[in-house]
Order: structure tokens, then sequence, then C-alpha cells
């Protein structure tokens, strides 16, 4: 949870959050007081935020041209994607003209109101100033792995079935039947036929060997199945039925992969103002062609290659014309995966908004941690910690002490038996588990202290606690590292259980557990409900259970909106970071000065003076028309990037 400005906000109390829309209008005391889009400079600890709101001032043939400075705590709802703006203050005020009437400067400073306000967060962050300072979040930079996955490009309709390695087989009780327990898909092994069977949509497939291929589809299954019919994931698909028509065909891979499908040969679509860019129009994945190469887009990661079938590469920098695809296109969400976009400045500060968690702090977990025999521990490289490899609980060991990560908590314990106790603090070594260990997630979690009288402690974490990343100034999904899996049959019966993978169509789905025997119902007793499947084991002991983050594109825009947009762009004003306020013209920019807009053109001639280029301006004509290229450019940006249906009226940022 965390500050946020207030920008605005003259817009009424409401129970939801508000859409923000500019420029806004207020009549009060004779004068009309027009306050445009604010523009955030700053963001203290990700607590307290400040920014400049331009403003206009009439008065019958008067006009008055500023900018208020506003600062704002906010309380953030990821959950609902919602900003509470409170403590509200005006800290200063700026205007182009130097004697500003005191009841005009009154009513400029009502732009930042006092009232607490709902807004939608993807709207704040698209307040942010061009040269808006991202928080430093890259610690591990390049510890984190890049390497492309198997890519598969298919022009033909298939399915990715993505087994972890070798198949372990559980057996079914009373029956022929093995169930294949390191896959999503409903995959079983029968003993008396050798053949391996799998739910492939509605149709029923056999094959006597994984990788061949050769899928066959069938009505008439061994007759151990009958004892499935009451399992919910089958009880429409037993007994088997004829397909209304063929599934499409099954790549069986045991390693990441990423399968690109192709609804025939590549149909290629030129995308507007990029200069040549192609998109492969008829394939759901984000597959371009920019010259001679192509460029795929998967995990927050771009791979590139010659040729469809490879080899692919990691590209850290892309060709500028990926930063020029229109919001208006229907792949712009790409643009969060490209650097220096305003997309990718949303998408890089909400990676590093702490997200918040409390528990009661003299509550204690009941029950025990379950391990797969004796508990075994190895230690993290580079560190003094030693993780717990036969549980999937995250339970490191440090100095004789126990720490476990669970639902967003810390908790601590001297002996594995508990009592598992709140902890209020940690040791720091904690948090120097690498991206190459696959406990590096809780290092983005840390006790934020106790709430003062409310017998609570409060636990703060970043995306990286739920697998989103910073890497390379870029926001990545997964670390990249393939962790070894638990498998094996302990005592004669197979346990299994994964951690979440960067590729593939199940990345960072929730790990899978099999094993009753080592993970009863309600291993661990929480203050809150925790999640189960099957028999009440524990889903995600880190939480990485969520569904994670995806790019998307937000369907309620409408072209009508865009074009709104665009219009409004035209009328905004930019207030610069010393809180001077320009206007966009046809023809480039305008200051206010001495009550009316005079352009750039204008001023040079005024002042017989060129934009300065290099040095330090001279003189004191040159003081006033202190307006540099850097500020220019600055300024384009800031118009392009409204003009591009910038926030709401663009595709966002959102979590699926």
């Amino acid at each position: 949870m965390k500050k946020l400005l207030t920008c605005l906000l003259l817009l009424p109390l409401l129970a939801t959050a508000t859409e923000l829309k500019y420029p806004l209008e207020v009549t009060a005391d004779g004068m009309v007081l027009t306050i445009h889009r604010p523009v955030i400079d700053r963001w203290t600890d990700s607590a307290v935020v400040e920014g400049w709101i331009p403003v206009e001032v009439a008065r019958g043939e008067q006009l008055w041209v500023g900018a208020v400075r506003g600062r704002a705590n906010s309380t953030i709802d990821h959950d609902r994607r919602h900003v509470t703006l409170t403590d509200q203050e005006v800290l200063a005020t700026n205007f182009s003209a130097p004697h500003v009437p005191a009841e005009v400067e009154a009513l400029a400073r009502r732009a930042v109101r006092e009232e607490p306000q709902q807004v939608l967060l993807d709207e704040l962050l698209q307040l942010l100033a061009e040269d808006f300072v991202l928080p430093q979040s890259d610690r591990w930079g390049s510890a984190f792995r890049n390497e492309p996955p198997r890519i598969v490009v298919s022009q033909q309709p298939q399915k990715l079935l993505l087994i972890d390695q070798q198949p372990l087989l559980a057996p079914i009780s009373g029956t022929g039947l093995k169930r294949v327990v390191n896959t999503d898909w409903m995959l079983f092994y029968d003993d008396f036929s050798r053949a391996y069977f799998v739910l492939n949509g509605s149709a029923w497939q056999r094959s006597t060997l994984l990788a061949s291929g050769a899928w066959q589809t069938v009505t008439d299954l061994p007759e151990d199945f009958a004892a499935l019919a009451a399992w919910p994931q089958l009880q429409n698909a037993l007994p088997a039925r004829a397909p209304l028509a063929e599934p499409a065909s099954l790549l069986v891979s045991l390693e990441a992969t990423e399968l690109i499908q192709l609804d025939g040969p590549p149909r290629l679509q030129e995308i507007e103002a990029t200069g040549g860019l192609k998109v492969v129009s008829n394939s759901e994945s984000d597959l371009f062609r920019w010259q001679d190469r192509w460029y795929f887009l998967t995990a927050g990661r771009w791979f590139s290659a010659a040729e469809l079938e490879g080899p692919w590469r990691y590209v850290q920098t892309l060709p500028e014309a990926f930063s020029l695809i229109p919001a208006s296109h229907g792949r712009a969400y790409v643009r969060q995966a490209v650097a220096g976009t305003s997309e990718h400045r949303a998408a890089y500060l909400e990676a590093t908004l702490p997200r918040s968690r409390r528990v009661a702090a003299d509550s204690r977990l009941a029950g025990t941690v379950g391990f797969v025999g004796a508990p075994r521990f190895e230690p993290i490289a580079g560190t003094e910690l030693e993780r717990a490899v036969n549980t999937p609980f995250a339970v490191l060991r440090h100095n004789n002490f126990y720490y476990l990560a669970y639902e967003a908590a810390w908790y601590r314990a001297s002996t594995l038996a508990g009592p598992w106790q709140v902890a209020l603090s940690v040791p720091e070594a904690l948090f120097a588990i690498p991206p190459s260990d696959p406990l590096h997630y809780v290092t983005y979690l840390r006790p934020a202290g106790q709430a003062e009288g409310s017998g609570e402690a409060r636990f703060s974490y970043t995306a990286g606690y739920d697998g989103m990343y910073v890497s390379n100034q870029r926001v990545v999904w997964g670390t990249g590292w393939s962790y070894p899996s638990w498998m094996g049959y302990p005592g004669g019966s197979p346990v299994y259980w994964r951690w979440p993978w960067t590729y593939g169509p199940a990345a960072w789905a929730s790990p899978y557990f099999y094993g009753p025997a080592y993970f009863p119902p309600q291993t661990l007793e929480l203050s809150s409900t925790p999640q189960t499947v099957g028999g009440g084991r524990p889903v995600a002991p880190a939480n990485t259970a969520r569904a994670g983050y995806d790019y998307a594109p937000l369907h309620a825009t409408a072209a009508a909106r865009q074009e709104a947009a665009r219009q409004q762009a035209a009328r905004d004003l930019y207030a610069a970071p010393d809180g001077v306020v320009y206007r966009r013209e046809v023809e480039g920019w305008s200051r206010h000065e001495d009550g009316a807009w005079d352009t750039m053109a204008e001023l040079q001639r005024q002042y017989g003076v060129e934009v300065p280029k290099t040095g330090q301006p001279e003189g004191r004509q040159r003081q006033a028309y202190r307006q540099n290229e850097d500020d220019i450019k600055r300024m384009e940006r800031y118009y392009e990037r409204r003009a591009r249906s910038y926030g709401i009226y663009g595709n966002v940022y959102v979590r699926q």
C-alpha cells in the first residue's frame, strides 16, 4: 500500500474509482478555473507523490496561466487496482505573470482537493513525467537467465503437451491405470495395453510412444476408465464419445517449450507509422517481422531469429520501430516490453510498488511442515543459508533457526516441529538468495514492523514475490532458470512437485503437489484459509499460485475515445520541471508570458536568440528564453504520448 498524487481533484467523491478526464472546468466567483493533466515527477519511498498541475484562470478578458504543485498520500488496492488519495496539500504555485491577484491564486489552489478520492491505479501510472526517475530495482541484473526456451512454430492446428522431464506414473487404486502426474494434462498409462491415453479437448486419444506424435482418436477405452467417471475433471468425458471434429495434433515436449501457432503460412500485416514493422496477423502469439528478422515476445523477453525454425537468440535492444506502434493497434500492449516507452515505465514502476499483508503478531501456525523422509538441507551458493530440499515449502535454516515464508508472511521456529511464530524481523542474509535458487522469490518479502496499537504484524512484498521481476531494466516473468523438480517413489509411492516455470502454457501456474502420504490435509493451519488442491494439500506455499501477470489490451477502448484523446491532447498544457507552463501549437510549442501565448519562433524574434544548444544561457535575454532542446524533446514526447491515447484510452497493463 502506498501514497500517490492528488492531482485533481475536484471530481465528485465516489465509492468506486473515478476515471480521470481532462481538462476540467470549475466556475467560482465570476472566474473559470481550467485544470489540465497533472505531471508526476517525484515519488518518495513509494509513499509520497509530488507533481505539477497546469491551470488556467479566466476572468472576463483576462487570463492567468500557471501551475500548482501538489503532494498527496495514497493507499493502493492492487486487487481492485484502485488508489485512495488522502492528505492532499498545495506546496507552491507558479504563474507566468509577475503579479497575480490573491483571489486568482486561491482559486488555482483548488486544483488540489481536500477530500479523499478513489482513482484508477492504471491512470495514475500514466501521469508520470517523461524524465521521472524510476526506482533502482535491478539488483540482480544479469543473474536472471534469458536463454531462449525451445521455440516451435506450427502452421497446422497443434497443442503443446508439456511433461516435466520423464513421465512420473502414479498408480490408481483398483485399476491397471497410472496417471502421469508431472503434466497439467489428463494423461494416463494403461498397463494391459501398454499405451498412453490423453484427453485432448473432448476427444480421447491413444499412443504407444509419447514422442511419436501419432495420437489416434478412440472411443473404446480400457474398462478401468469406468472407475474414473466420478473424477470432477472427467465427468463430462466418460464414457468416451466420438468428437464433432478431429482435435488438434499434440506436440509432446519434456522441456520448457513455447509453441507459436500459425493458421497456415505467416501473413504479414504492416503496422502504420512504424517504418515497415510487420505483425503476423494469423497468430495469437506476439510474432513480428522487421527487415530480415523475426521477433517473438514471451515472458517479457524478446527473441529474434533469421528463420522461423531458428536458431533464436535473446534480444536486449529492439529496433526503434517497436516503440512507434500506435496505441490504437491491437498489439500495442507489447510496448510495455519495449524499453523507453511510457507503457514500459508504468509497468516497471508497478513492479516495484510494495503490497502489504497483516497477520496477528502473536499468532502461530499449527501443525508441521511436511517433508519426504527425514528433513534434508542443502547450502545456497553464495549465502549463509541452507534450504530444505525435500519439501515444497519455503523453509530456510540460518544460525540454527528455521524461517518459513508462507502466504506473504515470515514465520520462525527453533525446531521444524514448531511452533512457527510470526517473525517481526528476519536475518538480512535471507535477502541474498540469488535467482539461480528456486527460493529467490522470498527475497521480495520483508517484515514491515508492527502496526501501532493493532497487535498486527505487517509484511511488505513487491511483484517479485509473485514471479514478476525487473531484469536489465525490463519487467520479465520468471527468473529464466530451470529448477529441478522433486519426483520419486519413496516407500513405493510417487511424490512430485515442481517450481513455477518461466516458459510454456503452464508458466507460473500453481505448482502441482502429489503425494498425500506426505502432505495430508491441513498440514498447516493459518490465520487465513489456505488455498488447497485435492485432499487439502497446500497449493502454493509461496502464494505463487496466482495466475501471474500478462500483457493484455483493455478491450473497452472505442475508436471515438481514441479520437477524443487525440483532440484532447491538443488542448493540454504541459508543466515543465520548474513549473513553467507550455502549450502545444500547430507548429510547435508556445509559452505564456505577459498575458499572451508566444510561440518559440516569436520568442526567438523577440529576444534575437536561438535555442541554446550547448553551454549555459548568457545574459538577461537568454535567461528570459531559457527553453533548450532537451526540454523541447521532453514536451514533444509528452504530447505524442497523449496523442497516442495515453492511459485509459489505450492498451493498459492489466493482470489476467
